[in-house]
This record gives C-alpha cells, structure tokens and sequence, in this order.
C-alpha cells in the first residue's frame, strides 16, 4: 500500500513538473532535472532541521523548515499554473 503511494506521488511529481519547469527539453532529461530538484531542495531542508535538531540550534531548524515550506508552496503553485493552463487549453 505503501509502495503505491510512493508511486504515484512521484508519477505525479515527475509528469508536472518536467512539463512545467522544463518543456523544451527531451523527456529523460526533464526527469533528471526535476529529480535532482527535489532531491537538493528536499534535502537540503531535512540536512538543516537534522543539523539543527543535533546542535540545539534553533535558527538552522527555522532555516530548515522555512525551506522546505517554501519548497511546497513552489511546487503548488507549478500545480496550480498547470492545471491553469491545461484547462485553458481545453485538454482537461
């Protein structure tokens, strides 16, 4: 069950953002890209928060968690122009 999850939240993930962020290039490395993305944005935000879970400073956890909401309000707002423009398009 878990596993389906996982899949299609990066079906998702994979499928918008390659269209969204990177539409003029071919497909394989759109997807590179995108992960890539995910992967230093992501992480960087989980280093900072751990990194500032470990040290007791609570600035690098500020830091960290003001990343990674701005990482998801980003990636929300890409949804969102998306589906915009998709339902523009009349392709919905």
């Amino acid at each position: 069950m878990l596993d389906d999850l996982i899949e299609l939240v990066l079906e998702i993930v994979i499928e918008l953002f390659t269209e969204v962020l990177f539409p003029a290039l071919p497909r394989p490395v759109r997807i590179f890209l995108t992960c890539t993305l995910l992967i230093v944005l992501f992480g960087g935000s989980g280093l900072l928060i751990g990194f500032g879970i470990v040290n007791k400073t609570i600035w690098m956890i500020i830091i960290g968690a003001l990343l990674l909401v701005a990482t998801i309000l980003w990636f929300v707002y890409l949804i969102r122009k998306y589906r915009l423009e998709k339902r523009l398009l009349g392709e919905c």
